[in-house]
């Protein structure tokens, strides 16, 4: 009788699990890059002035391994309490990261020393999310 009772058991994950990754939507770079895998920097959901200064706290949640339903029942979007979570496959994940690092670095090499300045931090940003994604998920 136990064993019948797992099939019905609710599995759910959380940012501690080894099949996910839970990173902030600056992980993933400027929104220039980011907004065509997990769209734009302000809530799905709208109702938002996106005229005025205000914080989206938006989640990215890389996952590997498991169902993305099981990932949606586990980081639910819910309007009610500005919770916004955003998902990609990890292999979609390391795809955008890497075609966006090669991106940035064709267009940095076309820069003088002095432009290249002003956008050393969107390379940087971007290679620093997907270390810490790989660092997690890494199997």
């Amino acid at each position: 009788a136990c064993s019948s009772l797992a099939q019905y058991e609710v599995v759910v994950l959380t940012a501690e699990s080894p099949e996910v990754f839970v990173a902030d939507y600056g992980d993933f770079g400027v929104s220039h890059y980011s907004s065509k895998l997990i769209g734009e920097k302000v809530w799905q959901w709208g109702g938002a002035d996106t005229h005025r200064p205000i914080s989206f706290d938006i989640k990215v949640v890389v996952y590997r391994g498991v169902s993305l339903e099981l990932v949606k029942r586990s980081f639910p979007v819910i309007p009610e309490q500005k919770q916004d979570y955003r998902y990609v496959e990890y292999d979609k994940a390391v795809s955008y990261f890497t075609d966006t690092l090669n991106e940035l670095d064709a267009f940095m090499k076309t820069l003088s020393f002095e432009e290249a300045g002003e956008f050393y931090i969107y390379p940087w940003d971007i290679y620093n999310g997907a270390l810490n994604m790989e660092r997690k998920l890494r199997k």
